[in-house]
């Protein structure tokens, strides 16, 4: 017979939901209150409208920034391999050395 797990609790607390419902409440009243006066309205027109123009100049820019780390991600796994290459074939060239032991002469 199988044994049978007790479930889990799943689901947001109690406190985690009022915490969030009083801080969205609160950005909705301050949102309110700011779309109120006309010349807010302007200034958060003239933001948003700031906000998006930088973020489509940065996504615009990502592809070159994306294919430039790319390239030089290869350059380096290039570099890396062939010196582990490298490493590996001066270690089945080179001779194996005979340890010479030193006698030290009696006086």
């Amino acid at each position: 017979m199988l044994k049978h797990e007790p479930k889990k609790k799943s689901g947001v607390s109690p406190a985690a939901a009022v915490v969030t419902g009083v801080v969205v409440g609160a950005a909705f009243v301050g949102a309110r209150e700011v779309l109120k006066n006309k010349k807010n309205r302007a200034k958060l027109k003239h933001a948003l409208h700031s906000a998006k123009n930088q973020a489509l100049d940065y996504i615009s820019t990502l592809p070159d920034k994306t294919e430039q780390a790319r390239e030089q991600m290869a350059k380096v796994v290039k570099t890396a391999s062939d010196t582990m290459n490298a490493n590996s074939k001066a270690k089945k060239v080179a001779p194996k050395r005979k340890t010479v032991k030193k006698t030290v002469a009696a006086k």
